[in-house]
């Protein structure tokens, strides 16, 4: 039977006549700290021929081409090597980020993996302590679902930040803070975690992925939130 407006809880009723939060989105970065943590790389200039662990040509087939971006894993000629020493700094935490990469733990793995599995790229590292022990087991990640910003960003609610278009055609957004940018959740679409290809590899996630990182105990991130004026 049909309850009339008088016998709904008056709770029922405000729950019922409140208009649904529009989706949140988050910055998702290693925390910056003052001491490093007790590991450095110790073969970067062994890794590739450019000296870095990033991927070399960025962009391969042309700015903004995918599949290749810059934040794609190489086939390194050595693969990096951590050295752990605790001499060095501060334990290492669940994420810690190197030249806009992550090293995560295994337990950060397997989070990133459950929320968003397809967001991002894992090779298994080799880590040393410096007395010659084997070292804690660490993998090096990078989100490399890579989204456009003249589709996901919202200008028109992103009111303090310009639109600027390039000589190839292509937008950029420059931004005081990208606190300031709003995206559009329909756009966004599935994604739980991902960059977008003109912020400059930042990476982004979504109010689930904010969520489980709390629920799960691990230690490194941080997390604020983007779409703020």
């Amino acid at each position: 039977m049909t309850q009339s407006a008088a016998e709904v809880p008056a709770e029922t009723r405000r729950l019922r006549g409140r208009k649904p939060k529009a989706p949140q989105y988050y910055r998702f970065r290693a925390a910056l700290t003052v001491r490093p943590p007790f590991f450095e790389l110790a073969n970067r200039e062994r890794s590739q021929a450019c000296g870095s662990i990033l991927a070399h040509p960025a962009w391969p087939d042309g700015y903004a081409q995918l599949p290749r971006h810059p934040w794609r894993l190489p086939d390194y000629r050595e693969p990096p090597l951590l050295m752990f020493d605790k001499k060095i700094g501060r334990p290492a935490r669940d994420v810690e980020a190197q030249d806009g990469l992550w090293f995560v733990t295994s337990a950060m793995k397997a989070f990133l993996e459950r929320v968003d599995p397809g967001a991002c790229e894992y090779r298994k590292r080799d880590t040393e302590w410096s007395s010659g022990e084997a070292g804690p087991e660490y993998w090096l990640c990078s989100v490399t679902r890579m989204l456009f910003g003249g589709d996901v960003i919202d200008v028109g609610k992103s009111t303090k930040v310009k639109v600027r278009t390039e000589p190839d055609g292509f937008p950029s957004y420059p931004i005081v803070s990208e606190r300031y940018v709003h995206l559009k959740p329909e756009a966004v679409g599935a994604a739980h975690l991902f960059r977008i290809v003109e912020m400059d590899g930042r990476v982004y996630c979504d109010q689930f992925v904010k969520d489980s990182y709390k629920a799960a105990g691990l230690k490194g991130a941080d997390i604020y939130k983007i779409g703020v004026d």
